[in-house]
């Protein structure tokens, strides 16, 4: 995970905390209306979360911080360009 000047980007925390509640939501650590706590964990990049039931759990960022880089999948190529075509801007409305 990348932190510019010793410190978290607000994006970078965004995307903690929602990857962190999607996975408890499909694993089924959180249940359907739920509470559940999300902290800073003690180390740099996890999450620390507590659902109802007192569980505790830590979340840790992949690597690959998205769909995206996790699967490789990428615009240019889900549209059938070669590395080096250009998108070709679509028609003005």
């Amino acid at each position: 995970m990348y932190v510019s000047g010793g410190h978290l980007d607000l994006w970078q925390v965004q995307r903690l905390c929602e990857d962190s509640v999607a996975e408890a939501m499909l694993s089924g650590f959180v249940k359907p209306s739920e509470a559940l706590e999300v902290d800073a964990a003690d180390a740099a990049g996890a999450v620390l979360l507590r659902n109802a039931r007192g569980k505790r759990r830590v979340h840790e960022a992949a690597e690959a911080q998205g769909i995206e880089d996790d699967t490789g999948w990428d615009a240019d190529s889900a549209m059938g360009l070669a590395p080096n075509q250009a998108r070709q801007p679509g028609p003005e409305a």
